[in-house]
């Protein structure tokens, strides 16, 4: 009794007035009234306080559906025992409801289940009906499925009518404010009823030209088709070319196993998201659209907590950093996963596994508020070389669906380049080149399909593999400068670069013009042959390359004097150092056109970065007297 918050009066083994007060505190939690409000200690009152359910409302509990529970245990606790009424809509409460439906129906073996034998003995309620019981389990299941009838009177009225309606609509079902075994259904199992027809699927195999005459014939209209996985899995451009020409639309979906609960962490959140905004451009899916991450397993509701909230977390910090094309996330999985992911902030629309019934995730939660696909049944359809199977699915409209293929133009290639620097460019050409002036320097933005290095004799290369900078010395510079606040920003900034580029490289060097003096330029390049659209462009080959070169005013010969000093370094610790003010000139330039303020004044970070590559200035002005050293000597 204590452990269930119940006073037995002290812990005395004696069955005394304050031990039978406390029973009856407890029975009336539990919701039973009159004669079974007796502080009698039965066997029915002692199993409930053996297990681990609550019978007080809880934190996160809800009043009403405590109400509910409780008047479930008073009129039907002999078939369903005592049910915990702490609140919370889930398994329980739900097959109590069943359970009322099959007493009430005349069931001969109640089970809690919505079967063939049950769903016969449902009747079809009409508003003004006068079968009380049936109308108030009815208020029951629509408030356990977010829709409020205002109170649970047995009587349907206007309310009731309006509530009922709501949740039809919400369902797909006819709004017809008649609750017949469709609704009854919809109201209590997951996947409704299996039998309904609706206009998108899912699939595994490829489609032919047969399979889409199958399924056209069947009035599928919305295709779900995988962007990862297996060969045989995975879709392809040809197929989607054949969905759009026969006036379908498809939606994808990225599951690589997604099938156990050791497969969801951070990490595979990261890996996956990089891995799905490539394949959204290799696949040539539209600015905008959603993609539907799997989570292809019962999860229960601490599995969320523990593994599905971190991975979707780590997808949607990796799309906020750099998506160019703007690509949404969708979530696929039980009910009480979408919620939850979505709830998150982290997941937009739903594609909701409710064929999957016996789920902890499906049984006693109601249908996400997102959902864009209601998965309800597998089956096969056609015959022949037009047989496929397939997952019938409700289609909301909540996610449109792709309509076209996104052909990757140079144009945006090159502007997401730049965006990535920080820059928003307007280049409309192959080969393009834009001035900017600013108050402190000259900005040149080139863009092309030739490789135009830094000039000059301290050039330094990145590489970038797999989205990420290969090791190099200018992170060991740069975890040196760490108490400048600006330098965890200069390593963000050139992560974001290299999620831009996915596979190529990242050049950085300095030039000299007789007009503008030196200038520190910063290039990505990519292979048009690693981006999958070019690859049969015959006037396009090579290299496609972005470049932002900066060109100090007021502080040039102060530049000029840094570069003179660098030289006395080895080459490659100079380029290193000059990669670094590179980047602090991008960060600041594209601060300056944004109207943010800058932070670090260029001439300290400047000091800052002398000492730490090993030459120490006489003064802040850099009028130094140049100090030669060895690249063994600078080694921090």
């Amino acid at each position: 009794m204590w452990c269930k918050g119940f006073s037995p009066g002290g812990l005395t083994g004696t069955f005394g007035d304050k031990t039978e007060a406390g029973i009856k505190q407890f029975q009336e939690a539990a919701g039973l009234s009159g004669s079974n409000v007796n502080g009698i200690a039965t066997p029915l009152i002692i199993k409930a306080l053996l297990n681990m359910d609550a019978f007080r409302l809880v934190s996160s509990g809800d009043a009403k559906i405590r109400q509910i529970q409780q008047e479930l245990n008073r009129d039907y606790y002999k078939w369903i025992g005592l049910k915990p009424t702490d609140g919370r809509y889930g398994r329980d409460t739900n097959k109590a409801l069943i359970y009322a439906l099959q007493v009430e129906g005349g069931i001969e073996t109640p089970n809690g289940t919505l079967g063939p034998s049950t769903q016969a003995s449902l009747p079809t309620l009409a508003p003004g009906s006068k079968n009380a019981v049936y109308v108030r389990i009815m208020q029951y299941c629509l408030y356990c499925n977010r829709y409020d009838p205002t109170g649970f009177t047995g009587v349907f009225g206007n309310n009731t009518l309006t509530a009922l309606k709501k949740f039809q609509d919400f369902c797909l079902l006819v709004p017809d404010g008649y609750c017949g075994k469709q609704t009854w259904m919809s109201l209590l199992v997951s996947h409704g009823d299996k039998d309904r027809k609706g206009e998108a699927f899912d699939c595994s195999t490829p489609i032919t030209q047969a399979r889409a005459n199958t399924l056209k014939a069947n009035g599928y209209k919305y295709a779900g088709r995988y962007i990862s996985g297996g060969e045989k899995k995975r879709i392809t451009i040809p197929e989607i070319e054949l969905i759009l020409a026969n006036g379908m639309k498809w939606f994808p979906i990225f599951q690589k196993s997604g099938n156990s609960l050791s497969y969801f962490n951070a990490k595979q959140g990261l890996d996956d998201a990089n891995e799905c905004l490539a394949n959204g451009i290799k696949y040539r899916i539209p600015s905008g659209s959603t993609i539907y991450f799997a989570v292809d397993f019962d999860a229960m509701d601490g599995d969320v907590t523990t593994n599905i909230l971190p991975y979707f977390k780590a997808i949607k910090n990796r799309f906020d950093f750099h998506n160019p094309r703007n690509y949404k996330i969708g979530i696929y999985g039980a009910r009480n996963v979408c919620s939850r992911v979505s709830d998150a902030g982290y997941a937009v629309t739903s594609f909701v596994c409710d064929m999957s019934s016996g789920f902890s995730g499906n049984l006693g939660y109601p249908l996400p508020k997102n959902w864009a696909f209601d998965q309800i049944k597998e089956y096969t359809i056609g015959s022949g070389d037009g047989a496929i199977a397939i997952d019938n699915n409700l289609f909301s409209g909540r996610d449109k669906c792709i309509d076209n293929m996104n052909n990757l133009t140079v144009p945006e290639v090159l502007n997401n380049l730049f965006k990535a620097f920080g820059f928003e460019t307007t280049v409309d050409k192959l080969n393009w080149e834009q001035k900017v002036y600013t108050e402190n320097e000259k900005i040149v933005f080139q863009a092309g399909n030739k490789v135009s290095a830094g000039s000059g004799p301290m050039v330094i290369s990145l590489n970038v593999k797999e989205c990420k900078i290969e090791t190099s010395i200018i992170d060991n510079i740069l975890s040196e400068l760490s108490w400048v606040p600006v330098a965890i920003e200069m390593k963000k900034y050139l992560d974001k670069i290299a999620n831009s580029i996915g596979e190529g490289s990242i050049a950085i060097g300095y030039t000299y013009d007789e007009v503008d003096g030196i200038g520190l330029k910063i290039e990505v390049s990519i292979e048009v042959s690693k981006i999958p659209e070019f690859a049969d462009i015959a006037d396009i080959a090579g290299t496609l390359f972005a470049g932002v070169t900066i060109f100090p005013k007021d502080f040039n010969e102060d530049l000029k004097e840094f570069v003179d000093i660098v030289k006395q370094v080895s080459s490659t610790l100079a380029s290193a150092a000059l990669g670094v003010l590179a980047i602090f000139l991008l960060i600041d330039a594209a601060k300056l056109l944004a109207g943010t303020e800058v932070v670090v004044s260029i001439i300290d970070f400047i000091t800052a970065l002398i000492k730490i590559i090993g030459l120490a200035p006489a003064s802040t002005e850099l009028d130094v007297d140049v100090i030669e050293v060895t690249e063994n000597d600078t080694k921090q």
